[in-house]
């Protein structure tokens, strides 16, 4: 078996994709997602993988981040309250789950000493960057994982 991997938010449209192609690779996945707006159909084709673990519950559960955590070897903290209109309803929750969402990854990634690669998705980072200047915007964009399975461990310009 290849390396153990913890991916918050895995049942997203990214996440369900990184999760096949790590499996088909042969890692081992563990998915931690509330589904609150990732669905477990987009697991359908992995679902019963025997390296699929999959955890339902929030990235801000601290004792269950742990549990996760403490089992993988790298972290991709993909987990976010997505969708305009959520965010539009519900401005200040949506912030809040994804900041101490993060902040719990991160602390419990430290603990455990553990890499973490956070993302955020196109139409965020184009939107947000929007009033930047394109090379910014530029150095906000994703970047491929490399070929190889190395997790970036440093910014890209």
């Amino acid at each position: 078996m290849g390396q153990r991997f913890l991916i918050t938010g895995g049942a997203g449209f990214i996440g369900s994709h990184l999760t096949e192609l790590l499996l088909e690779r042969g890692d081992a996945v563990t998915i931690l997602d509330d589904l609150s707006t990732g669905r477990m159909e987009n697991l359908a084709a992995v679902r019963d993988h025997p390296n699929l673990q999959i955890i339902r519950d929030s990235v801000e559960n601290q004792a269950t981040v742990n549990l996760a955590m403490a089992s993988c070897d790298a972290v991709y903290h993909l987990a976010a309250a997505v969708g305009v209109q959520l965010i539009v309803d519900q401005p200040v929750r949506t912030i809040r789950s994804i900041i101490h969402g993060t902040e719990v990854v991160l602390e419990s990634a430290q603990r455990f000493g553990r890499p973490v690669l956070i993302t955020s998705s196109s139409e965020s980072t184009a939107r947000a960057c929007a009033c930047r200047s394109a090379r910014m915007m530029m150095w906000s964009s994703a970047r491929p994982i490399p070929a190889g399975g190395a997790m970036p461990t440093q910014g890209h310009r």
